[in-house]
């Protein structure tokens, strides 16, 4: 039943659930996502990588394709898909895939990819790759001018370091409990965690 726009792909797609109609679409570095992609399919670490309308992941135990969310795939060899089209977005799994990706990639592709490094508590460390000018912040904005919504009376809510810009300009920010430190500094209240129902409170309290 939404039918306002939906931020994606860490602020990279900004689109219409009615109709499909992009507002934004910022594709990734073609070489740095091949390169990822060819490097996390050799240490098959778990790994998502969005291209248009299809999300690829690799195999899990108990999976069935065929039962698959439309526009969830399969793929072994998520480099051979880059290799077909201009991803929008690579997310890769792991403190290991963090750390190795960080020390390889991020002063090698510096400006010309965002490198989104997320460490929340109690959950496995990611990175998404995206467009340098992605961002749920600038996303927001693009939002909040199609409805009309001044961004001072938007309310906000996050639990990783990728959402901290959104959290601060925000004129409600609100991290979740089980998010970084760094993340509940941004934020003007802290909700109960995300296995707490935080995302309820924080709607009860403050918007209904």
């Amino acid at each position: 039943g939404i039918d306002t726009p939906l931020i994606c792909n860490n602020g990279a797609v900004v689109k219409r659930p009615q109709d499909g109609d992009e507002l934004l679409h910022l594709r990734l570095d073609q070489e740095l996502a091949c390169d990822v992609t060819a490097l996390a399919d050799e240490r098959r670490w778990e790994t998502f990588t969005t291209i248009e309308d299809a999300t690829y992941m690799r195999m899990r135990p108990g999976v069935i394709p065929e039962r698959l969310p439309a526009g969830l795939r399969v793929s072994e060899r998520q480099a051979e898909e880059v290799a077909r089209g201009q991803p929008t977005a690579v997310l890769v799994f792991g403190e290991e895939a963090v750390n190795e990706i960080s020390q390889r990639f991020l002063l090698a592709f510096e400006g010309r990819a965002s490198f989104s490094l997320n460490r929340p508590v109690g959950l496995p460390h990611y990175v998404i790759l995206t467009h340098p000018d992605a961002g749920k912040a600038s996303a927001l904005e693009i939002v909040c001018d199609d409805l009309d919504v001044p961004l001072s009376e938007v309310m906000a809510m996050g639990d990783s370091e990728s959402d901290l810009e959104m959290l601060r300009r925000a004129g409600l920010g609100i991290a979740v409990d089980n998010s970084p430190d760094e993340v509940k500094r941004a934020a003007l209240h802290i909700a109960p965690t995300n296995d707490a129902d935080g995302v309820a409170w924080a709607i009860e309290r403050f918007a209904l």
